[in-house]
């Protein structure tokens, strides 16, 4: 069996190598939202779903057609969930909106992301 980090070779002999990290941890009473969301693929795509809320458009018809995240099926919709789970710059998008107020697109990773935040 081969351990999962295997040191450094040169020559076949095995270098010494120290690992250092560090951690922060952060305790916190649980702040929980309910909202919906949609991941889209592209800012191209996220652009053209925002102008479509911001015309009327339904947000759990947009989250079927246009999501990419498991959520789709159910309209987008992630229910009562701590916002903690989430980057703090979407912890702070979240506590802006107010009642059925959406976002604009947000980067998140390598997608974007559009959120509704649900009745207080």
């Amino acid at each position: 069996m081969r351990w999962k980090y295997a040191p450094p070779v040169k020559n076949n002999i095995p270098g010494r190598i120290w690992l250092r990290q560090n951690i922060r941890i952060e305790v916190g009473e649980p702040f929980f939202i309910s909202f919906s969301k949609i991941l889209c693929e592209t800012l191209e795509i996220a652009a053209e779903v925002y102008q479509a809320l911001k015309n009327g458009g339904d947000f759990s018809d947009l989250a079927l057609k246009y999501s990419v995240d498991p959520t789709r099926d159910q309209g987008g919709k992630v229910g009562k969930t701590d916002i903690h789970l989430y980057p703090d710059y979407i912890q702070k998008e979240l506590k802006r909106l107010k009642a059925d107020e959406f976002s604009q697109p947000v980067s998140f990773g390598d997608k974007y992301l559009i959120m509704k935040r649900h009745g207080f």
